[in-house]
């Protein structure tokens, strides 16, 4: 089997994995194992080396570049990587004040390894002789070699602690998104226990209602409060803007008009209040746009205030359709007060209220009469009501 070692020193060992594979005996030292596999590389070196005298036209001995390649390499392998601590900890470009001449001295005893390894071999020199022969050529193709080598090195060192940084980056990123998604879940399930759970019903008729955010959480809001056995208030609003922010002035909406809405306050006095109370707490360049009004199943009539909201449609059985509008202004914007409240006939009719047609996603109200017959009264105004001023959006 291929054995798998601690990380290998040479950057040979990572650029030419081919030399990894090499089946090695186990009862050899990892040390051993290691010298063993770096061996192909120098040879590989030498070759190439070789190769390109050959490809050059220039006269060489094959036996005296191996002998170098082989005994240098060795050499540089062994000192230079027990010398790394002398060099490798020390920061541009004193690193590289130590490495050179160290790598020459290093280079330096290659040579006279080779010289020696040619001389015992019976080539036919003498040892000095062998040593000017070998000294031009080894410290040329060493020195070379090693500082290529050492600054590949040291690139790979910083891509690798560019990469861990990045990691690190992203995985600090990453979290911070889980935890906001997960913050947002709650947030909506949180808006969500705002609307009403249970919708209350009148005899007579049927009331639904649905709330879908176009995003997480939003600033739609929808209520349906029973004011005594005959009569519902109704509401829906829409705060300006998305997200957090408009959830938030949502929240605000919601627990005022649960404190207003009583069972003796008219639709334009509840507006009034929640306007007197949202221009407080609302910040510049937000609003409220806001409809509100009391179903009396009793006289089958709808009273409601509009308060810049998109109009309420009012279906009647032969399909004529009446909208309720208002001239109210939006909710925190100014303390102007609202018109007076507008009474309609709901017999035999469907009345509905959306959001504003901007988003695909729209929440929608209904209170559905269940009479088959009945007037088609027109809305009026309660007589004696002091018109208010108005302002518009």
């Amino acid at each position: 089997m291929a054995l798998r070692d601690g990380p290998p020193v040479l950057l040979s060992d990572r650029v030419f994995r081919g030399f990894r594979s090499i089946r090695l005996n186990t009862s050899m030292s990892p040390g051993f194992r290691q010298w063993l596999r770096t061996q192909p590389i120098f040879v590989f070196v030498g070759a190439l080396i070789c190769l390109t005298l050959w490809a050059l036209h220039l006269p060489t001995s094959y036996l005296f570049v191996m002998v170098n390649s082989v005994c240098i390499g060795n050499v540089l392998s062994v000192v230079m990587g027990l010398a790394c601590p002398l060099y490798d900890r020390l920061s541009p470009p004193w690193n590289w004040v130590v490495y050179l001449p160290l790598l020459g001295a290093v280079s330096t005893l290659g040579i006279l390894l080779a010289a020696a390894t040619l001389y015992m071999g019976g080539i036919g020199m003498t040892y000095p002789s062998l040593v000017r022969m070998t000294a031009p050529f080894g410290m040329v193709v060493s020195m070379t070699v090693g500082t290529v080598w050492y600054a590949v090195e040291r690139i790979q060192v910083r891509l690798r602690e560019k990469n861990l940084q990045l990691e690190t980056a992203l995985q600090a990123e990453t979290n911070t998104v889980r935890i906001q998604e997960q913050e947002l879940v709650r947030a909506r399930q949180i808006q969500q226990e705002l609307l009403p759970k249970v919708i209350p019903q009148l005899r007579g008729m049927q009331v639904a209602g649905a709330w879908q955010p176009a995003s997480a959480v939003s600033g739609d809001y929808y209520d349906v409060l029973a004011l005594d056995g005959d009569r519902l208030a109704i509401c829906i609003g829409d705060v300006v803007g998305k997200g957090i922010t408009a959830a938030l002035l949502m929240a605000n909406l919601q627990a005022a008009f649960r404190a207003f809405a009583t069972a003796d306050s008219s639709p334009a006095a509840v507006c009034n209040k929640l306007n007197t109370f949202m221009c407080g707490n609302v910040a510049n360049g937000k609003f409220i746009s806001f409809f509100y009004c009391i179903v009396d199943a009793r006289d089958r009539t709808l009273a409601y205030e509009n308060a810049g909201h998109c109009p309420a449609q009012l279906v009647r059985a032969s399909g004529e359709t009446i909208a309720l509008c208002g001239d109210g202004a939006v909710l925190g914007c100014c303390l102007t007060g609202l018109t007076e409240t507008t009474v309609c006939s709901c017999r035999a009719a469907t009345a509905s209220c959306s959001s504003p047609m901007a988003s695909p996603r729209r929440k929608m109200y209904t209170a559905r009469s269940s009479a088959k017959s009945g007037s088609c009264g027109q809305c009026w105004k309660p007589a004696g009501a002091a018109p208010k001023m108005s302002g518009a959006i």
